[in-house]
Parts: structure tokens; sequence; C-alpha cells
């Protein structure tokens, strides 16, 4: 954010380069010219490093805080996951045990309707 102290920073260094018009001798004021537009330019690279340094900083500060929240979120889910975790080999085991016993009621359920397949057939065939 840009604020009225940093205007008033820049406003001498804009005002520079004016002061050779007022003076009567060429040489000397593009001499003057030409430094005062060094000095700018150096003085414009000091505040654009400064200001790209304070935007690096802002922008760690940020991420910092932001892998600071990421960690804390992760902690509060951590535990309860953690402790739901310890149930899934009793499911697993519990679904396993279900699975056996269904099968071994449909292989029973089977082999009583063969028998009274086989029954019915003995019956039908006696008669």
């Amino acid at each position: 954010m840009l604020k009225l102290s940093n205007y008033l920073k820049v406003a001498p260094f804009l005002a520079i380069p004016a002061i050779p018009t007022l003076l009567d001798d060429s040489l000397t004021a593009k001499l003057l010219s030409l430094s005062f537009a060094f000095i700018l330019i150096f003085a414009g690279y000091f505040i654009l490093k400064k200001y790209s340094r304070n935007q690096e900083i802002q922008f760690e500060a940020e991420k910092k805080k932001q892998s600071e929240d990421n960690e804390r979120q992760i902690a509060e889910i951590r535990t309860p996951l953690q402790a739901r975790a310890q149930y899934i080999p009793v499911l697993v085991n519990q679904l396993t045990d279900v699975t056996e016993h269904t099968e071994s009621a449909a292989l029973d359920i089977g082999d009583r309707f063969l028998n009274i397949v086989k029954r019915a057939r003995k019956r039908s065939s006696e008669s």
C-alpha cells in the first residue's frame, strides 16, 4: 500500500531534473542533467530493491502463517482419524466373519434344496 510519506520521499527526486534548466551554461546543464539522471536511476533501483525485499518478507510471513494454519488444521483432524483408525482391523475381521458365514449359509441352503429335489424325485418315481 502506498502512503503519502512515500510520495513525499520521491517528490524531491522528481524535481531534480528541472534544476539544470535554471543554468545558463548548456554544457554544465547537460552534465548536471546527466548526473541527476544517474542519481534518479540509482535511487529508483534502490527504492525498487527495497520494495521488492519488503514484498518478499511479507510473502514469506504469509507463507509461514499459512503453513502454521495448515499444521493446526491437520493436528485437529489427525487425533479423531487416528482414534477411528484403530477400529478398521476390527471392522475388517467382522466383515470377514460375515462373508464366511454368508458363504457357508448359501452352500447349506444349496445342499438342502438338492436334498429336497432328490426326495421329490424319489417320491415321484415311487408313485
